[in-house]
């Protein structure tokens, strides 16, 4: 399967690396200075993030969030995700959650 997307549902194989790129469509261009945060959760309450992947120095409008295989390596099944930029003490959330699906595999490679 690869990678599915299909607007703010993401679905990826379970082991499977990740590259996913988002457009920030809302007017922010990014500086040097922005944290990007991508999160993966088991749902929007939960205090335990499944992945967290940090970038620094981007700068427009594009962000490219990868994981590897072995980060991937979740249990099958709905998640949720966010994008967050932080600058100091501000903080903007780019999306609300959206739907991250971790689908089962057969092979064990």
């Amino acid at each position: 399967m690869a990678i599915k997307v299909e607007g703010k549902k993401i679905t990826l194989s379970r082991g499977d690396t990740l590259s996913v790129t988002f457009r920030i469509s809302s007017g922010i261009n990014l500086q040097p200075t922005d944290t990007v945060i991508f999160t993966i959760k088991d749902n929007p309450q939960s205090t335990t993030a499944l992945l967290r992947k940090e970038y620094t120095g981007i700068t427009g409008t594009d962000i490219t969030v990868q994981a590897t295989a072995e980060e991937m390596q979740m249990t099958a099944g709905n998640k949720v995700y966010d994008l967050l930029i932080q600058n100091g003490a501000q903080k903007i959330t780019l999306m609300f959650p959206g739907e991250f699906v971790i689908a089962e595999v057969v092979h064990n490679e």
